[in-house]
Parts: structure tokens; sequence; C-alpha cells
């Protein structure tokens, strides 16, 4: 089988012939929807009262946010894992379901809009 194809000027978007091709557009990241989803996050610390819980809480944000600033893959979904753990544990502790719901759901839309769910 013999595919050939000619493009006449600059081409974007996605290309493929053959059998089973599988391929993944990215379009882009909308930085201002992820600095949001951040923000959420954040915002939901201020439901904390021990105030260790929330640097601990802070900390595990900022080390998403960097793995999410580098584009390290595995970075990103092991600090994602490890923010998850975090938000869940102290949430559960506290009685705090804000605080579980803003890591657990802003982790998941985050590695939505990476495409890496």
């Amino acid at each position: 089988m013999n595919n050939q194809q000619n493009f006449f000027g600059d081409f974007h978007g996605q290309n493929a012939q053959g059998n089973d091709i599988t391929q993944t557009q990215n379009a882009g990241i909308d930085a201002a929807a992820l600095a949001e989803i951040f923000k959420a996050m954040r915002e939901a610390l201020s439901t904390v009262e021990d105030s260790n819980d929330r640097d601990d809480v802070e900390h595990g944000i900022q080390q998403f946010e960097g793995a999410v600033h580098r584009g390290d893959t595995e970075e990103i979904t092991a600090s994602a894992g490890r923010l998850q753990r975090l938000g869940a544990r102290i949430g559960t502790a506290a009685g705090n379901t804000a605080l579980t719901v803003a890591t657990t759901e802003g982790v998941k839309q985050l590695l939505a809009a990476l495409g890496l769910n």
C-alpha cells in the first residue's frame, strides 16, 4: 500500500493514512484557565485551620504548579497524585470537604486540560 500526500502551502492540523491510525492534537493550553484552577485550590486553603496543614498543601500546590510550568509529564502526574492524597488526608482529618474537593477536582481539571487524564 502506498500513501502519498502533497501539501501546497502551509499545513496545520492532523493528517494520517493507513490502518489503525490514532492521532491526538493539542491546540494549546489556556493559561488563564490553568491559573483559575490553581487560584481555586489556593482559596480553599483559607478553610484550613492548622497553619502547618495549610503550608503543606500550599507546598504541594507549588510543586504541582512548577511541574506544569516545566511540562514534564512524569513530574506532573507524580505531583498531581501527591497533591490529591495530601488534600484528601488533611481534608478528611479536619473534616474539611472544601479542601478535599478543591484539590481533587482541581487536579482532575488540570490533568484534563493538559491531556493527561
